[in-house]
């Protein structure tokens, strides 16, 4: 059967995004669809996602109204709403949406964690667990364990993050939690003063990662081995490792690459420290100064 108007200005529209390489173009169908199908909801939730990433909240914000005017419990747009809220840092106007949006669709843990999430930014890390365990309910295997574990580590319950790590590699699947769950519990077991366990964990959490042959999961397994080479005293070795991870990972991920930056900064002022050499150790920290966000 031949597609429909409606249906060939969306082909277009995927078309000038992924194979022309053209958003441009896209926004400008969608705005023909705009026009032509006031009452098409998907329509103002591409848009948005467009202004989102151009740093126009406001005209995200009026066009996921219009989506949620034709459809209240649309919940695709109200997690989008959050997300635009959370973008510009109004974590409450985020968990507001999120709440509208596990009401919408009471079988699902994403909205759930989503406010666990937000409310992680708020500071308030209790009310965090409680909304990433409300998740894990519904969905045992969610990564919502992970975020539990990390802020147990954050509270310094080193043992309750492992158990929540443990959880997560229980539940999850081991294509997921084969390499990423060892190196987390490695480090909390280095913080807990185990090193040999600590190191056992690493050996493991590398040799799995390496086997999935993927850089950005090695790269952390380094970046974690490096500092338990600075504190064997190890210094040469440990340094030339969170190089080649910081240079991984920035590569991977390059809007990261001011938090991994001050990172290696921050090593190589330790190593300078350990050596004896103070100046080197200072001007390390004026590095790592340059790196924090104004």
């Amino acid at each position: 059967a031949n597609a429909s108007e409606k249906e060939r200005l969306y082909i277009d529209a995927s078309y000038a995004s992924a194979i022309d390489k053209n958003p441009g173009k896209r926004i400008e169908i969608l705005k023909i669809m705009e026009q032509r199908y006031p009452k098409e909801k998907q329509v103002y939730a591409e848009l948005g996602q467009y202004y989102v990433v151009q740093g126009m909240h406001k005209e995200a914000v009026e066009v996921y109204n219009k989506a949620l005017a034709l459809d209240p419990q649309y919940g695709m747009v109200l997690n989008l709403m959050a997300d635009a809220y959370a973008n510009v840092g109004d974590y409450r106007m985020a968990i507001e949406y999120l709440g509208r949006y596990a009401t919408a669709s009471p079988g699902e843990p994403d909205p759930l964690d989503g406010m666990g999430d937000m409310y992680f930014s708020l500071g308030d890390m209790e009310a965090a667990m409680v909304k990433y365990k409300e998740a894990l309910a519904i969905r045992p295997e969610f990564f919502s364990s992970y975020k539990i574990a990390f802020i147990c580590g954050l509270q310094e319950d080193y043992a309750a993050a492992v158990e929540w790590v443990d959880y997560f590699l229980k539940h999850s699947p081991p294509a997921i939690s084969m390499g990423g769950a060892r190196g987390w519990k490695s480090y909390y077991y280095w913080m807990m003063g185990e090193r040999r366990q600590s190191s056992l964990l690493l050996d493991e959490a590398q040799r799995l990662w390496g086997s999935m042959e993927n850089r950005y999961f090695v790269a952390l397994v380094d970046f974690l081995g490096s500092w338990l080479l600075l504190e064997r005293g190890e210094l040469d070795s440990g340094l030339k490792l969170q190089e080649r991870s910081t240079a991984v990972l920035v590569d991977v991920n390059p809007t990261e690459k001011a938090y991994h930056t001050a990172e290696l900064e921050l090593y190589r002022g330790l190593v300078a420290l350990r050596k004896g050499e103070v100046e080197l150790a200072r001007r390390q920290v004026v590095a790592v100064e340059a790196q924090m966000p104004q």
